[in-house]
């Protein structure tokens, strides 16, 4: 700082403060001020320091103050400081010369030596410069509290933000705590703009003024005390005092505050229990709507399964429960697969399957969606349709012997294979001794069945259905006899394959060659019917179906294994 800048001075021998530029208003007064300290009727000092200064002249014949020049150190000799921080330091020295200020530093030095943890031979008013390396700071109040330096700051004066953050920033950097000490309002609410901004010097919002009425060092301390608003479920915050003392304060080494209450740390404590009261609110009422869609899942489920009881014991149409069941929800879903499930549950040792496709009378006729083909149609339910009875006899078998089912057998065969049904070397030896199977057509009905198990599972259940008459054809060129037709002619039978599945020509050739049963119908074709046929339907020219080869490739690899 320029020391013509000096604007605070003391009349030593009047005590009392000016600023320089009040007290010389013109050249003349500086000159008046010169004369009068020639002649010892006035003598000045720094109100910073307490040294001496001279009334010199400058270089335009304008006086101003300077310390003397073998002086020992002032900060206004050192510091190059901006107007605004100059002014505020002035501010700052004036502060220091009222009686109020006064009081107050020597109330709070007299305090510090009767109080607990204090060095007294450590307390210092208004004495003593902190001098950390270039910089020099002189605070109102400066001891030793349980080995940690601590500083007192009166200022009931306005300052700047930014001289009220130099000075905070200054002692934490050099691990000095700092109290302000405020001439704070009973209502905690009326806060200067000085005492706000000094509160936001730190996280803690902490203010303090020394409490007069204790005969002991004890401060009000102001601070805002978080709370949860129940109403508004949000975290609020109020003013409150408490009268303390310096053991009630907590001193943070990480950022060197001391606080009573850790307003911002407070606040965080409450944000978070508040955030898990919520979500634990949250939780609750999840699981209450979880509860009460399981009761109102559980209620649909009941309701589904007893009309599926009523409409079974009346032989009713099943089409609109199917259609019902298709608009449950998963978990709805979930638990009608749980109630309905007919996995491990025997009635007189029988599987339910075997039971109901034992019992089941058809009293409506079959123009309607059947109990047996609902079972068998829907997958929600779990069925095990491999499960058999005691005697080794299983679903497959009931289905032929029940006849109140043989008009869908076209439909329910197909089903239990889809579900999953093993044939078994017993079914075998059932279907080609059943009397309820015309005997020409018992073998190509094993056939069928076998070519089923073979693709069980898949949708291409629904091309064996659709093309059951071709591939008995395949069978009957690996048998080299015909199977499922009385017709005994080759020649006869061909005609009605070379007319009725042209676009399936390519295969048609491979299966009649590959099992030599070309060579057998040429022989017995006396006339050359089947190869002028052949020509008749253009088939060597004839669009091919490829739709087929994967079905073939898996029934007929011998054959069609490229």
């Amino acid at each position: 700082m320029d020391e013509k800048k000096i604007n605070l001075i003391r009349d030593k021998i009047t005590g009392d403060t000016y600023y320089v530029h009040k007290l010389i208003k013109s050249q003349k007064d500086g000159f008046i001020i010169r004369n009068e300290y020639a002649s010892n009727t006035r003598n000045f000092q720094c109100c910073e320091c307490g040294q001496d200064l001279i009334p010199s002249i400058s270089r335009l014949d304008n006086v101003y103050f300077k310390h003397f020049p073998k002086s020992e150190f002032c900060i206004l000799k050192e510091n190059d400081w901006d107007d605004e921080m100059a002014n505020d330091h002035y501010r700052m020295l004036y502060g220091r010369e009222s009686s109020r200020h006064k009081y107050l530093k020597n109330k709070i030095g007299e305090g510090l030596l009767t109080t607990e943890g204090i060095d007294v031979n450590s307390v210092q008013i208004d004495t003593t410069f902190i001098i950390k390396g270039k910089d020099r700071r002189k605070p109102d109040v400066y001891c030793q509290y349980k080995g940690m330096e601590l500083v007192f700051e009166i200022q009931l004066s306005s300052l700047s933000p930014k001289y009220i953050n130099e000075r905070a920033k200054f002692y934490a950097n050099h691990g000095i705590f700092l109290i302000w000490v405020l001439d704070l309002k009973d209502n905690p609410l009326l806060l200067s703009n000085l005492q706000r901004d000094i509160k936001w010097v730190w996280s803690s919002q902490n203010l303090f003024r020394l409490d007069e009425s204790s005969n002991s060092l004890r401060f009000i301390c102001n601070y805002k005390l978080p709370f949860i608003n129940e109403e508004k479920q949000e975290v609020w915050d109020k003013w409150t005092m408490s009268s303390i003392t310096l053991s009630d304060l907590t001193f943070r080494e990480k950022d060197y505050q001391a606080f009573y209450l850790d307003f911002e740390a407070q606040h965080k404590i409450l944000e978070v229990e508040l955030q898990n009261r919520l979500n634990h609110l949250k939780e609750k009422e999840m699981e209450n709507e979880r509860l009460e869609q399981i009761k109102k899942c559980k209620l649909r489920v009941d309701k589904i399964l007893k009309d599926i009881r009523d409409r079974g014991k009346n032989d009713q149409g099943f089409y609109n429960v199917l259609q019902e069941l298709r608009f449950l929800t998963e978990e709805e879903k979930t638990l009608f697969s749980q109630k309905s499930s007919f996995v491990g549950k025997y009635v007189k040792k029988k599987p339910y399957l075997v039971h109901y496709l034992q019992n089941y009378q058809t009293k409506n006729g079959y123009s309607k969606t059947n109990f047996i083909e609902f079972l068998l149609t829907e997958e929600l339910i779990d069925i095990d349709v491999n499960a058999k009875d005691s005697s080794g006899g299983g679903p497959l078998q009931e289905l032929y012997k029940n006849s109140h089912l043989q008009d869908i057998h076209y439909k329910l065969i197909p089903r239990l294979f889809k579900r999953g049904y093993h044939l078994t070397d017993v079914d075998s030896h059932f279907i080609l001794n059943s009397s309820d199977i015309d005997v020409t057509f018992r073998e190509a009905e094993l056939v069928t069945l076998k070519h089923y198990d073979t693709v069980r599972g898949t949708e291409e259940i629904v091309l064996i259905q659709k093309h059951q008459r071709y591939l008995l054809f395949v069978e009957s060129a690996v048998q080299k006899q015909i199977i499922g037709s009385r017709l005994k002619n080759w020649v006869q039978y061909m005609m009605g394959v070379l007319h009725n599945y042209k676009c399936f020509w390519v295969y048609t050739k491979e299966a009649l060659k590959k099992t030599g049963t070309w060579e057998l119908i040429l022989e017995s074709d006396k006339k050359g019917t089947f190869m002028k046929k052949i020509k008749e339907f253009g088939l060597e020219d004839a669009e091919q179906d490829r739709t087929m080869f994967q079905l073939l490739w898996k029934l007929y690899p011998e054959i069609f294994l490229i």
